[in-house]
């Protein structure tokens, strides 16, 4: 969403399901690569991040990465009752 345009910048079309059966981390590590792929097109929609600079920097990475962990310790904790078992 353009807040000062007022416009839509792209809409949302579908959803992923991600699951694995006996696996947290599992699940998580894949639904990390789908929200990196996701914000990085996302920041390159708004201007944010170059479109050759492939990808986020390493400042940025470090970022995402340590939110995702904490965002996969406390899906675990709701689960199983102890934090991922995936050294971040």
């Amino acid at each position: 969403m353009n807040t000062e345009k007022n416009t839509v910048l792209s809409d949302q079309t579908s959803v992923f399901r991600v699951n694995c059966v006996d696996c947290l981390d599992r699940t998580n590590v894949v639904q990390a690569a789908i929200a990196k792929t996701i914000l990085e097109i996302m920041l390159k929609k708004v201007g944010l991040l170059d479109i050759d600079a492939g990808g986020l920097n390493d400042n940025a990475r470090v970022i995402f990465q340590t939110m995702w962990a904490d965002n996969g310790d406390a899906i675990s904790r709701q689960y199983a009752g102890t934090d991922a078992m995936k050294v971040r």
